[in-house]
Formats: structure tokens, sequence, C-alpha cells
């Protein structure tokens, strides 16, 4: 059974913009949804969603010149 046939539209495409309109506003409020809880879980907001964190490994610049030297050279 179509869903044409059970709206009673019979193929007409106007009947089905109130369906897609209805949808959206839908999905719409389903994305806004998930970014508050997103927004939620962190302590501070978007920033840290944006933060990288490094652990320094005793590394020095001057190591890491010598190992780009040798790559390139």
């Amino acid at each position: 059974m179509s869903l044409a046939v059970d709206l009673d539209c019979s193929g007409d495409v106007k009947c089905f913009q109130g369906f897609n309109n209805d949808f959206k506003e839908a999905m719409d409020q389903v994305d806004q949804d998930y970014l508050k809880e997103i927004l939620k879980t962190t302590s501070s907001g978007f920033s840290e969603l944006t933060d990288v964190k490094v652990q320094a490994d005793g590394t020095t610049y001057e190591e890491i010149m010598v190992l780009v030297l040798s790559v390139l050279l």
C-alpha cells in the first residue's frame, strides 16, 4: 500500500509539502538538542571541544631539528 493512497493524496505534490516541513522542523530540533547535549558535557563549552592537549615527552626542539635534517639530507 503506498503512502499516497493511505494519505489520500493521489500523487499530489502539494499534499506532501506539509509533511516535509514537519520532518525538517523535527530534524532541526534534534540537531539543536544534540548540540546542546554536547556543550553540556564539556566544562568550558565549545572551546574545550577544540583544544588539543599534548603531554611532554622530554623531546627538545634541537632533537626534532636533528631528525628533520636527517630526513632531508
